[in-house]
């Protein structure tokens, strides 16, 4: 297993010649995801494999053709294959608290979570007036990147969104620290 911004994979091979005629190694090289329903030319014909080349998620193993300038020898493929993994860590923005502030009334806290691989698990963590804290709230995933929480609240006064965590397939992890505050009154009484 590599991360997407690992250094080169080499496709190592031991190469020989029964007849040595005196020409040099000139194999050539293929490399391929083995996906699903069998195995996908990713168009890289180089010993090395660079992560620029590469997607997460991609199970990529090389082949390698012999050939002595004259003959070519027989393909061989790898025996072992390697595991693009995700290192980029989510990240959150655009928070936001959608009223009304009203003691006892559903209001929404959001959130955006952008990864290469998906956000999978987005939490939201508040502070009442009296200073205790309530979640970590799980949210659920809206619309795009944008993740939401309805909550309740019940007690009046000031209210803190302390913060937001988020992971992602491949446990990557962001904490995101909120400097939303909002205010929950009595809702008022219409005549």
């Amino acid at each position: 297993e590599v991360n997407d911004s690992f250094s080169p994979v080499v496709c190592d091979y031991v190469y020989s010649d029964v007849v040595n005629e005196g020409q040099t190694d000139q194999s050539t090289f293929r490399w391929f995801d083995n996906q699903t329903g069998g195995a996908v030319s990713i168009n890289v014909s180089t010993q090395n494999l660079f992560a620029g080349d590469t997607s997460v998620g991609q199970r990529l193993f090389c082949e390698v053709t012999p050939f002595d300038g004259v003959d070519n020898g027989t393909s061989v493929n790898s025996s072992n294959s390697v595991l693009v993994l995700d290192d980029t860590d989510p990240v959150l923005s655009d928070d936001a608290v959608t009223g009304p502030f009203y003691l006892d009334q559903t209001m929404s806290i959001s959130v955006d979570c952008n990864d290469d691989v998906g956000c999978v698990d987005v939490n939201v963590l508040i502070q009442d007036p009296n200073d205790d804290f309530v979640g970590p709230l799980t949210m659920s995933v809206g619309v795009g990147a944008g993740w939401t929480r309805s909550f309740t609240p019940t007690i009046n006064g000031v209210w803190h969104v302390v913060n937001f965590s988020a992971s992602d397939l491949q446990g990557n992890i962001d904490e995101y620290d909120s400097l939303l505050n909002f205010t929950v009154t009595d809702k008022p009484e219409t005549p």
